[in-house]
């Protein structure tokens, strides 16, 4: 149990999680976020011995308190301690690691509409995901997945949904189940498990909490013909922490699932969270454990989410699905009505019925940083229009902040030259609409014309002409920050038909809805194979070796698409079910310039009955450019055919049944520029009479250590990064005093450019300077792995009364030292990191209360109403 403490304890180490602030000048910023929760940490044991491990913590007189402990020898042993100086488990035998407890947010859906029933116009063809993997052909094998449990760590699940059973318990396709959290758990407070993991809020997520199913999801021949399971980890609101995830995993690993799915994840770049490192030492095991690999593709490369990150995890992008749901909205121009013009959604934007003004934040119809920067002051009243806005350099989310500031509500946005296909604007209301559509409202406003529009309900539904079959915008794109090959594999997630709590259906789109479907397909790969250990640890390489390869365009399919965002490519069930060969490994990552390893190596297996012969051919993918000076690329991403060239041992080759052969493939680098950080890509095709497979790569060029951390612009505040601010919204460029009460704290506001294994805070004495090492008095923020701050974003760390152990900051003069370290950097060595330090911060006694200030002395009182 939490102690009550824990709320003080929670206001004193604000720190460790960025918030909003008031910038200078008026600038609106958005504020990134740590996402760890203060003074608790994952310590693994080599050893489950209370003695062995708290004793001697005891005897230091080490104050803390254990939240919650795991004892599962061959997968981790340890527990979750309430501590406030973490540096005192160093030194304690026994101690495997310390890890911060990261949050992550319930999964949300990048768009999601509730269908009235099997005959609502927004329901695509249910059996479209079937057709582009194959799995229509394994279920005519007579393949469901009869024998295979499923876990789901999500949001809950109705199981009194007809379609996925109806009940719960024995006899029911829900059969068993846990709720570790309960409804009121939101991440920061206290768990209250139950043994019920009903869920019919309005849906978080898609379906959801941990579920044993002994079938592959919802009842075959349901009136909307799909397959799907569910699993609760969240509550009805907030987020959950790498404890909960990682007791789920577990319990699942004990309760013998086959395969564990988890539809949840936050940007990280890492491997070595807490939760990662559970799900991918348990995918050791021979269990299979799919992850969502995120939908962030509108923040650009190098932005993958963890627990997905984990090294033997196989984590996954999304498909748009070959059916695209829209609406049309109704148009008039001085009273008379136009014809109808389409936009992204699969419901009205609005349930307003009469009709809106437009009002267009930029005139310029070719402008790419349309709404990027705060609108002008004389911008008028928004409440009552439709804001029209072009896509362009920066977020969704960012545009329609900005405008939202004037109390915009609904947002059209116009599309670029990308495909036409569903956005993710956050919290905001918006829809995108064709390019020639927006220019055209543009142009009859930028006339002084009375336009309107209107969101009658007139759906629709094309064949999905523009993306089906392509990559979703919002799929997360890799690599890691250690360059490994983030995403694995890709499924259909954009636009997918899903049970929803209180017996409704719904269209759904985002990785999470992709990840639980690969699940799901697993279980037939499975059925037809066999769940042994042998055969789940050869998924991923079956997965990825049997996937087909995605374009980046429907109009001649060339480039292929990148493999940071499509991983190995598109699952075919169909092929993972029956073909005779298997090739390990199924992918290769040939790391940055630095790290190159040209030579890799496959060995392929004929399980067949007949000698094979093989061929080889090496087809490359796009390469893209993954930074553009300081700044990652964001979409639309330019793909080059530039490609590396690749030799192999033989190029043809007869392989006997039963018997294994090796080949080696000796990779040239393409020889571009190295600036910006080239991703290049790539398959080895393995073609025999009847059926062609892959091996997949990935390479970078240049050298991520030498890749610049820390953000030193001055835009928009006229004054380089990183900077301390006071509170009214100064920046602070001399000696300057804070009381550190009643909100008089400095704040550190600062960017990363790139992801970092460790950042740290440390209050360090006034005297220190640039380029030596600091004498560190006390520590804000302990080392955590953080990744890149996406544009328009800032890091801002409040430095509050306390340091990171819970001791007052004595009064005295300081700097704040920042230290980000590179990759492959060493921590003790500072020529391994990129640092700041700060102007003198004075910590002043904090003034005493009214009556206490009527018995000083003269002089005194007027020094204490001098600082007011």
């Amino acid at each position: 149990m939490v102690s009550k403490g824990r709320s003080a304890i929670l206001f004193a180490f604000v720190t460790c999680v960025a918030s909003r602030f008031t910038p200078p000048s008026g600038v609106g910023v958005t504020a990134a976020s740590l996402n760890v929760t203060p003074n608790r940490y994952i310590v693994e044991t080599s050893s489950y011995s209370r003695r062995s491990f708290y004793d001697p913590h005891r005897k230091r007189d080490v104050s803390f308190a254990v939240n919650r402990e795991f004892n599962v020898p061959e997968i981790f042993v340890g527990g979750v301690l309430e501590i406030n100086d973490v540096s005192a488990l160093s030194g304690i035998d026994g101690v495997v690691s310390v890890k911060p407890v990261h949050r992550y947010p319930a999964p949300k859906p990048v768009s999601l509409k509730t269908l009235t029933g099997p005959n609502d116009p927004m329901t695509p063809d249910p059996l479209s995901t079937h057709v582009l993997t194959g799995v229509d052909k394994a279920h005519a094998q007579g393949l469901t997945g009869k024998g295979i449990t499923i876990g789901i760590l999500d949001t809950g699940v109705d199981y009194k949904h007809p379609t996925l059973g109806g009940g719960f318990g024995s006899g029911f396709k829900v059969a068993g189940g846990y709720d570790f959290v309960g409804d009121n758990y939101d991440g920061t407070n206290t768990p209250v498990p139950g043994s019920d993991p009903l869920d019919q809020q309005v849906p978080l997520g898609e379906m959801n909490s941990i579920i044993l199913t002994h079938h592959i999801g919802a009842n075959p021949g349901n009136e909307y013909n799909i397959d799907g399971v569910a699993y609760r980890i969240f509550g009805c609101h907030g987020s959950t922490e790498d404890p909960v995830i990682i007791e789920a995993l577990l319990r699942g690993y004990k309760g013998g699932l086959d395969i564990l799915t988890l539809s949840l994840g936050g940007a990280n770049g890492f491997s070595e969270a807490a939760a990662s490192v559970v799900a991918s030492r348990i995918a050791k095991t021979g269990k299979v454990i799919t992850i969502a690999a995120g939908n962030d593709g509108e923040l650009g490369p190098w932005y993958t989410s963890a627990p997905a990150t984990g090294k033997d995890v196989i984590s996954m992008g999304s498909v748009d699905n070959t059916i695209t749901p829209i609406q049309n909205v109704t148009i008039h121009v001085n009273s008379e009505e136009v014809a109808p013009i389409p936009y992204f959604s699969v419901a009205p934007l609005t349930n307003r019925t009469t009709s809106f003004e437009i009002y267009a934040t930029s005139t310029n119809t070719s402008s790419t940083d349309d709404a990027c920067e705060p609108l002008p002051k004389d911008t008028p009243d928004l409440f009552n229009k439709v804001v029209i806005i072009r896509r362009g350099t920066c977020t969704f989310v960012l545009k329609c902040e900005h405008a939202a500031q004037f109390g915009a509500k609904p947002f059209l946005i116009y599309n670029d030259d990308r495909p036409f296909a569903a956005i993710s604007s956050g919290n905001f209301t918006a829809a995108l609409i064709q390019a020639d559509t927006g220019a055209f409202l543009v142009n009859n406003f930028a006339q002084g014309k009375n336009v309107t529009v209107s969101f009658k309900i007139r759906p629709a539904e094309l064949p999905n002409s523009d993306t089906g079959g392509l990559m979703s915008s919002f799929s997360s794109l890799g690599p890691s920050y250690e360059s490994d090959f983030k995403p694995a594999i890709s499924a259909p997630g954009g636009n997918i038909v899903s049970t929803l709590p209180l017996n409704k259906f719904g269209l759904s789109s985002g990785t999470s809805m992709a990840t639980p479907f690969v699940a799901g397909s697993v279980a037939l790969v499975l059925q037809a194979r066999g769940k042994t250990p042998i055969v789940a640890l050869a998924m991923r390489d079956l997965l990825k070796s049997t996937a087909s390869p995605i374009a980046s365009n429907l109009t001649d399919a060339k480039p292929l698409q990148t493999l940071i965002q499509a991983g190995a490519g598109l699952i075919q069930v169909d092929r993972a079910v029956n073909t005779k060969t298997i090739i390990q490994p199924g992918h290769w990552t040939l790391n940055d310039t630095t790290h190159f390893q040209p030579t890799q190596k496959f060995t392929l297996t004929n399980l067949g009955t007949e000698p094979v012969t093989y061929s080889l051919a090496h087809v490359p993918a796009g390469t893209i450019y993954t930074y553009t000076g300081l700044e990652v690329v964001l979409p639309p991403f330019e793909l080059t055919t530039d490609h590396a060239t690749v030799e192999f041992s033989e190029t043809r080759l007869t392989v006997n049944p039963g018997t294994s052969c090796t080949v080696i493939a000796k990779f040239t680098a393409p020889p571009i520029y190295t600036k910006g950080y080239p991703a290049y890509s790539g398959h080895i095709e393995i073609a025999n009479s009847v059926e062609t497979l892959r091996v997949s790569y990935l390479g970078v060029l240049g050298s991520v250590h030498k890749q610049q951390l820390l953000d030193h612009s001055n835009d928009p505040f006229n004054v380089s990064l990183p900077f301390v601010q006071l509170p009214g919204g100064t920046i602070q460029n001399t000696t300057t005093k804070y009381t550190f009460a009643n909100g008089d704290y400095p704040n550190l506001v600062s960017r990363l450019l790139y992801g970092s294994p460790q950042l740290t805070v440390d209050l360090v004495t006034a005297d220190s300077k640039e380029g030596s090492s600091p004498k560190v008095v006390g520590n804000i923020v302990p080392g955590d792995v953080a990744p890149r701050t996406p544009a328009g974003e800032y890091l801002n760390i409040t430095i509050v009364e306390t340091f990171s152990n819970g001791t007052t900051i004595p009064d005295g003069e300081y700097r704040l030292f920042l230290k980000a370290l590179k990759i492959f950097g060493k921590p003790d060595d500072l020529k391994g990191s990129e640092t700041y330090l700060s102007p003198v911060v004075v910590k002043m006694p904090a003034p005493p209360s009214n009556k206490t200030r009527r018995h000083l002395e003269s002089p005194l009182r007027r020094h204490w109403e001098g600082l007011r």
